[in-house]
């Protein structure tokens, strides 16, 4: 977090983490559209542009929330496996 952020008043900073999941979101729902309802920790936290803890934590929490699938690819990385 910057400390810009940390700065901001609370109503600002509520804005701000909320257009924050929203894009984050818009990242998600295109990469599953583009890889067949599959994806990785390390897709989301490159294409979104976050950490690799964050996108992990958002992976399971909408893997709980849609009831997503797992499976291990060749190189050993975690599918997540969302039905479109």
């Amino acid at each position: 977090m910057s400390w810009s952020l940390v700065q901001q008043n609370p109503k600002e900073k509520a804005l701000f983490l909320e257009s924050e999941q929203k894009r984050i979101q818009l990242v998600f729902l295109e990469l599953i559209e583009q890889n067949t309802g599959r994806i990785t920790v390390l897709q989301l936290a490159k294409n979104a542009e976050i950490l690799t803890q964050l996108a992990k934590q958002y992976l399971d929490e909408k893997a709980k929330e849609l009831n997503a699938d797992f499976e291990v690819n060749e190189e050993g990385n975690v599918l997540y496996h969302f039905s479109l």
